[in-house]
């Protein structure tokens, strides 16, 4: 029974499996083709792409060749550089030495020392202090202000009149007394009388120096009565002729000690008036 059904079953598969080709001779033909399109294709576009690849890979070694260049160009230049500073270094430093050598040796022969002499004398005078006045010609032991009575009437006189007249037979520690009283009052106008009237002119007017006065700045009229306050706490002033060639003669009332700090008060003497005036900038 199972061998006639495994026999029936033979039959039935024999007669699915047909025996003819499935492919025609041509429609295998049209397969082989297609299949070796598809493989000469694929070698064409690699064939065709590699002239930008290469030319890509071309540039890239050109680019780092010549960074290359640059970085060796660029390094020795710097060792260059160097080599040469540590050689001017070098020859600035033989040199320094040399010019020791030779202002020893010259100091020891006796040559150059006039030079390093001349050299000792600037330093001296860059480091020294200011100048000594030399001896007072006379002494006044006594406060500039306030004004006695003989002074206040001649400062009235002066005031009323506005004529230097008034100024005969004073001496210069009068005349700077008097100065600082209108400095003290704020008579600028009576202050300008004090002043030596410049024969050429070159002087400002009354009006204006006046003014410039009385309108300055608030804080130089404080200042100017703080050294006002300062100086009638002095009772020691030293009054020195100056020595001259040609010119009216001059004169100077100092007070403080000998330094920076001293302080002092210029007058010329106007000679055909024959009275002390006060110079424009006295305060030195």
């Amino acid at each position: 029974m199972m061998e006639e059904q495994l026999k029936d079953l033979n039959k039935t598969l024999n007669k699915m499996l047909s025996t003819e080709d499935r492919f025609t001779e041509k429609q295998r033909q049209h397969i082989r083709d297609k299949i070796a399109k598809k493989r000469s294709g694929k070698f064409s576009t690699l064939f065709s792409n590699w002239k930008p690849i290469v030319s890509t890979a071309v540039t890239l070694v050109l680019l780092f060749a010549v960074a290359q260049m640059l970085f060796d160009n660029i390094s020795l230049n710097g060792v260059n550089h160097t080599s040469e500073s540590a050689d001017s270094a070098k020859e600035s430093t033989e040199s320094n030495y040399a010019m020791k050598d030779e202002a020893h040796s010259g100091m020891a022969t006796g040559e150059g020392s006039d030079v390093a002499e001349g050299q000792l004398d600037k330093a001296a005078e860059e480091n020294a202090s200011p100048p000594l006045d030399p001896e007072p010609d006379a002494v006044v032991q006594e406060p500039v202000l306030p004004l006695d009575e003989k002074l206040i009437e001649v400062y009235e006189q002066l005031k009323a009149s506005q004529n230097q007249k008034a100024l005969e037979g004073l001496g210069v520690f009068e005349v700077m007394q008097i100065y600082f009283h209108t400095s003290e009052m704020e008579d600028y106008e009576t202050q300008y009388m004090l002043l030596y009237q410049d024969p050429a002119g070159v002087m400002v007017s009354k009006k204006l120096y006046a003014d410039e006065r009385n309108k300055g700045p608030a804080v130089s009229r404080k200042n100017s009565k703080l050294f006002i306050e300062e100086l009638k706490q002095v009772d020691r002033f030293e009054i020195i002729y100056l020595k001259h060639d040609t010119g009216n003669p001059r004169a100077r009332v100092a007070w403080g000690p000998q330094g920076e700090n001293r302080k002092s008060f210029q007058l010329i003497r106007d000679q055909q008036k024959d009275i002390w005036t006060v110079m424009m900038a006295p305060m030195q």
